[in-house]
């Protein structure tokens, strides 16, 4: 997991200062001759014209100083003018204290009120360079809470604006930014950043005598590092080192901040001793400057605890643990590795995060080589525990869903080490019910927790009285950036490109705006969005039948472990299987051979998974299971695993084969908080019952040419199906051809159909899972794909969405979040259950398995179990048995 996030002094000219002395004196601070800026400054005739800068400048240069008391009362000077545009340098100047001390939420919301109160004069060339500081400041803020995509376009709207001024040192400022927040993904992106921006500020300062030159080698030392370029590492962050002390000082913080990147580079180099005589010397410069709390203070004990951790000194570095978060807390400063303190008391969340589950480890080998006492286990299962609350925390404040989806992945180490944490304590504890409950607990919370907070996003605005025009407009602008989307991938210049994401990115400043004022003025909605807990294992039970079984998985990546979770009426039971290269290769063996449709290789490879999966045998009075699923075993449909042993397999005679759908009811879903909270009761046939049938059947662009194959089969499907409805009374809508568009399935969305039947082609885009679409025609110039990103925001609120097409129940696996893709989205629009296939399905037997699903249904059957027993028709008969024909299409719903 990533912790350490580097804090880049920006340093460029504000605003191009009328005054010949205002001006000397920005050029002494450009070039860290802070004292030399001071005497020009207090020597300045301050007036209502110029004092926003005065002060602004000042407060900059105490801040370099680290005077901060005095830099931010300078901030709140009663000469300041804070109805002109020129006070936009006093905040940026406020921002930028409070993030160099740590407070990033804090600048990030001092920033952003300034824009939106300037914003008008954004075009305007006199404040033009403060707006580009601002989107600037606010990019690190951003990157340095998390929200990578955020930090991403505030970034790139800075240097759009410093383009349009032509000033190439501007530009290299921005590109030193956004290689900084592309440093951990994209490190050779970031590295062309960092080289663009050093040849500038070569071109201008050949002696190198510039602070900004100093963060282009930190930066490039930190690829350098990365890629364990060692030697190379350690000489860029010594000249970073020795320019910020030629200007500046030997005891300022960023020479302690180019110590701590040497100290780290001679620790991967396994100069230990070293590593800890610079983490030392950086420590002592940053407890001058800023006493004991401070993120980069709170680094540097994590850092020795790890030295501590690696040297088996577990005491020891437990104890480093807890400094750090005392370092890194407004409050906390008990010292006691067993305290722990509020989920919101944090400078850097990351920071606590790491050193919160850092903490359970070192608990964890203290127990195992000292101790033995079950205090240590369940002090670490409490550290563990505290950094949950302190991510849910996180994930409040992040607004985009790519960047919820990427803290699931980073964290997801903290409720790997909570299961096994519980499964210990439980093997040493009388009372093992109890811990097991609570590795349950650790399983549940992360699973789809984005996806889960969206939902109750949805939920909380109808509780809370939010008038319905302002739910349209949101809606709205969720349209408007989802077709701007669209737009960027499509344009065919960089100049339209460049145009459209200008558009998008002042489209979602709009939608952040307003969902800020929301959470403002409607503070239920606001307790309401942030407050969603997960099920309980008690809750389960009082709700799960006698003849149903809940069935999760967990793999740890790390250990190589799967756990499995069985729960049933009589309890929880958990197995742990070892998750190998063996295990890994069966589930690609098992994928392929569906896909292709290798009978031999089907049978192989679902005998030896059976007994992996399923490690155990229900008993006898169970009809149902719900599957919640991880990692790559998405990509395979439980319905073709054995439930009981089977011999020597010679050939496929699937009616005779114990496949697990021939005995139960299947259904997945994205975690149990979403399954159980839903109505799990029978689905028995209302009056009223309707259903709404798309079908293209041919598939061409606006001039008439081919671009899909033509899905003939899907007019009997549909036509089939539609007589099926009809027969039992169900009112039925049918859009063939050139009739099935959207703005037709927003209209039979707007009516409220139960049931939405789409026949026609998918696509699924698994590094873009947005970017998946099934195909519709459209008016027109209108587009003809409808994307999941479009999905999200309809309202679909129907019990049944079936997606009879190919693939579409993939998409983008993602650690802690799941199958990110059409399904997904789906459950986002309000659909309870959907039908979705994982491979390219046949178009005949696609169409006799959704004839003899929908007899079953209109019937009342319920969906899983009509989609069982359409399988057993398929697998009766001989000539579509096998099961490429009839696994591909799951249940995910309850």
């Amino acid at each position: 997991m990533k912790y350490h996030f580097l804090i880049y002094i920006y340093l460029f000219p504000l605003i191009t200062l009328a005054q010949s002395s205002l001006q000397s004196a920005q050029n002494f601070y450009e070039y860290g001759e802070l004292d030399s800026a001071i005497n020009i400054l207090n020597k300045v005739n301050v007036n209502k014209q110029n004092v926003n800068y005065v002060d602004a400048l000042k407060a900059k240069i105490y801040g370099q100083k680290s005077y901060y008391t005095k830099a931010l009362s300078l901030c709140d000077d009663s000469l300041l003018v804070s109805s002109k545009p020129s006070y936009l340098a006093i905040i940026n100047a406020k921002g930028y204290l409070l993030e160099h001390q740590g407070f990033s939420y804090d600048a990030i919301q001092v920033i952003l009120q300034g824009i939106r109160k300037f914003d008008k004069y954004k075009n305007n060339n006199e404040y033009t360079k403060l707006f580009i500081e601002s989107y600037s400041l606010l990019g690190i803020a951003y990157w340095q809470t998390g929200a990578q995509k955020e930090a991403n376009e505030y970034l790139k709207q800075a240097l759009v604006l410093s383009k349009k001024l032509n000033d190439s040192i501007l530009e290299a400022n921005c590109n030193i930014n956004l290689g900084l927040v592309n440093s951990s993904d994209e490190p050779f992106k970031a590295q062309v950043y960092y080289e663009k921006a050093l040849k500038e500020y070569q071109k201008a300062f050949p002696n190198e005598d510039h602070p900004s030159v100093a963060s282009i080698y930190i930066n490039l030392g930190v690829i350098f590092q990365q890629n364990y370029f060692l030697p190379k590492a350690i000489e860029a962050f010594e000249k970073a080192a020795s320019i910020w002390s030629k200007l500046y000082s030997n005891d300022h913080p960023n020479v302690a901040f180019a110590y701590t990147y040497i100290a780290e580079a001679y620790l991967k180099s396994n100069q230990v001793d070293l590593a800890l005589e610079f983490y030392d010397l950086s420590l002592q410069l940053y407890q001058v400057t800023f006493g004991d709390k401070h993120p980069e203070i709170a680094n540097i004990y994590i850092h020795l605890g790890d030295i501590s951790y690696d040297q088996e000194e577990y005491k020891t570095a437990l104890n480093y643990y807890q400094k750090a978060i005392c370092s890194n807390s407004f409050q906390f400063k008990n010292e006691d590795p067993k305290a722990n303190p509020e989920a919101s008391d944090y400078l850097n969340p990351f920071i606590n995060i790491v050193a919160l589950q850092k903490k359970a480890e070192a608990f964890e080998k203290i127990h195992f080589t000292k101790t033995l006492k079950r205090n240590d286990l369940s002090s670490g299962i409490e550290s563990l525990e505290a950094a949950h609350h302190v991510i849910n925390k996180v994930r409040g404040t992040l607004r985009n869903e790519e960047d919820k989806i990427k803290l699931s992945e980073i964290t997801n180490a903290v409720y790997s080490d909570g299961i096994r944490l519980s499964i210990e304590l439980g093997i040493a504890s009388v009372n093992a019910n109890k811990w097991n409950e609570k590795a349950f607990q650790f399983m549940e919370w992360s699973k789809s927790a984005t996806l889960l907070e969206a939902i109750q996003d949805t939920n909380a605005k109808t509780f809370a009285g939010i008038p319905k025009e302002l739910i349209e407009k949101e809606n709205s602008l969720h349209d408007e950036i989802s077709a701007i989307e669209q737009g960027i991938i499509k344009s065919s210049s960089i100049t339209e490109r460049d145009s459209l994401e200008n558009i998008l990115f002042n489209t979602e400043q709009s939608l952040e705006e307003l969902i800020s004022d929301l959470e403002q003025d409607y503070p239920k909605y606001y307790n309401l969005k942030y407050n969603a807990s997960v099920i309980s294992l008690k809750d389960i039970s009082n709700k799960i039948s006698k003849n149903e079984a809940l069935i999760s998985y967990f793999i740890s990546d790390v250990e190589e472990l799967l756990y499995i979770f069985l729960v049933t009426d009589k309890g929880l039971n958990i197995y742990t299987e070892n998750f190998d290269d063996d295990f890994k290769d069966e589930i690609i063996s098992l994928e392929s051979g569906l896909k292709f449709n290798f009978d031999e290789i089907i049978l192989m490879s679902s005998k030896y998974l059976s007994s992996r999966l399923l490690p155990f045998y229900l008993n006898d009075a169970i009809e149902k299971v719900t599957f919640l699923l991880d990692g790559k075993i998405n990509s395979i449909p439980m319905e073709v695993l054995f439930y009981e042993s089977v011999g020597e397999i010679d050939q496929m005679n699937a009616h005779q084969l114990p496949f697990m759908v021939t005995k139960y009811s299947i259904a997945y879903n994205f975690s149990a908080t979403l399954a159980y909270s839903e109505d799990s009761g029978n689905e028995q046939s209302e009056s009223g019952n309707n259903i709404a049938f798309f079908a293209p059947v041919n598939f061409t662009d606006s001039t008439g040419s081919e671009i899909y194959s033509s899905l003939p089969g899907t007019l009997s499907e549909v036509r089939e199906i539609e007589s099926i409805a009809n027969t039992q009374g169900w009112s039925t809508s049918t859009y063939m051809y050139k009739k099935a568009t959207k703005s037709n399935l927003l209209s039979a969305s707007k009516q409220g159909y139960k049931y939405l039947h789409f026949a026609t082609h998918g696509f699924v885009d698994e590094e873009s899972p947005n970017q998946s679409f099934i195909f519709l025609n459209g008016e027109e110039e209108e587009p003809n794909l409808l994307h999941a990103s479009e999905i999200y925001n309809l309202e679909l609120n129907s019990k049944l969405v079936t997606l009879s097409a190919c693939e579409t129940g993939l998409g983008k696996i993602s650690k802690g979040e799941g199958l990110i893709g059409l399904s997904r989205s789906l459950k986002y629009a309000g659909v309870e259950n959907s039908i979705v296939s994982l491979w390219t399905v046949d178009d005949i037997s696609t169409a006799l398995l959704m004839q003899y699903f929908y007899e079953e249904i209109v019937k009342g059957e319920n969906i899983s179990k009509a989609l069982k027993k359409a399988k057993i028709k398929l697998i009766k008969g001989s000539l579509y048995s096998s099961p490429y024909y009839w696994a591909a299409f799951s249940h995910i719903g309850h």
